[in-house]
């Protein structure tokens, strides 16, 4: 089932049951990517959680994944966008400047 986008016109009342249509709007059309992020020595690496199988499903669908990076060690968490993926599978994605980590911006995680 298609989500059907509400048009909303000023003065219109905000309910729970439009809010609630929007949040399962937006879960039917999302993927969540988990990854696992470890310093090593100043190097960083990335290990997916999430099956590739579903990251690759997501996507032949249309549909964007968000990646979420969890920071082994630190209990840092951040947030990341989907950027691309080439022939061997490789993600890329990348996330905003400000976060409180000495690591860079970028960065790309493998199928297993």
């Amino acid at each position: 089932m298609s989500y059907t986008p509400t048009e909303w016109a000023t003065g219109d009342t905000i309910t729970a049951e439009k809010l609630n249509k929007l949040e399962q709007g937006v879960a039917a059309g999302s993927l969540i990517v988990h990854v696992t992020s470890t310093v090593d020595e100043g190097a960083i690496l990335h290990s997916l959680v999430t099956p590739y199988s579903d990251i690759l499903a997501a996507i032949e669908s249309g549909i964007i994944p968000l990646m979420k990076i969890e920071v082994k060690g630190t209990g840092a968490i951040i947030y990341g966008a989907f950027t691309t993926m080439d022939a061997e599978g490789l993600m890329s994605f990348s996330f905003g400047d400000g976060d409180d980590l000495s690591i860079d911006n970028t960065g790309s995680v493998a199928p297993d």
